[in-house]
């Protein structure tokens, strides 16, 4: 009798396709499990925010979901690239001048299509330059209530509430502290600016310090 090929005899793919799925997941080791989610949920703080030039990562294939800031502190340094600047937040203490102060990390809660994870992955260089990791992020919020300034009347007085907070996970990208330590120099890396209670920029409810990575770092 003539051997019969079995239904699950294929043929294999070429090296050429071996090597093409190798690199586009050779910054994700957690790959298996980003294909299993529909989204990811992750924290923008950097070049990929509204406004900034690789926005275009993230616009037609994530929702925005809330202002968040990082619950852990962080030195949230920036590479001097110009229009191409990008921020790098590092955790422990590190001698630089200007001086810089760990703070929370102010930014967006995005979901994100899971399969353009792997693209963002590739572009930060996730386990070589930075690592994407999950972190907790506060959700600072008061509530409003309004009330008719007179009876019959359709004009109304807003109140907000002491401010209340939220506490969520999401996957970040943090710089791994041994490739970036010895560009903490003047010429390689500046912090950036950081805003206080008060300034044009904090938001509303938020009471602490936070660093914020704005458009105005590309002229600076």
């Amino acid at each position: 009798m003539l051997w019969k090929p079995s239904p699950l005899d294929y043929e294999v793919p070429p090296s050429s396709w071996f090597q093409k799925k190798m690199e586009e997941t050779l910054f994700t080791p957690d790959s298996l499990d980003i294909g299993n989610r529909k989204v990811t949920r992750m924290f923008i703080y950097d070049e990929m925010l509204p406004g900034r030039h690789r926005f275009d990562l993230i616009d037609a294939l994530g929702t925005r979901r809330a202002t968040a800031f990082t619950l852990d502190k962080f030195v949230l340094w920036r590479t001097k690239m110009g229009k191409e600047s990008y921020p790098v937040p590092l955790t422990g203490k590190y001698t630089s001048y200007p001086p810089a102060t760990p703070m929370a990390v102010k930014g967006e809660i995005w979901d994100i299509f899971s399969p353009q994870v792997f693209e963002l992955d590739s572009w930060k260089l996730n386990g070589v330059e930075f690592l994407r990791q999950r972190v907790y992020l506060i959700l600072p919020y008061r509530d409003r209530f309004k009330f008719p300034m007179q009876v019959g009347k359709d004009m109304v007085k807003t109140y907000l509430s002491p401010q209340k907070e939220q506490i969520v996970s999401a996957e970040m990208y943090v710089g791994i502290p041994e490739h970036w330590e010895d560009m903490l120099t003047d010429y390689h890396l500046r912090p950036v600016k950081h805003y206080t209670p008060g300034d044009n920029t904090t938001f509303n409810s938020w009471e602490d310090p936070y660093y914020f990575f704005t458009p105005g770092e590309y002229n600076l």
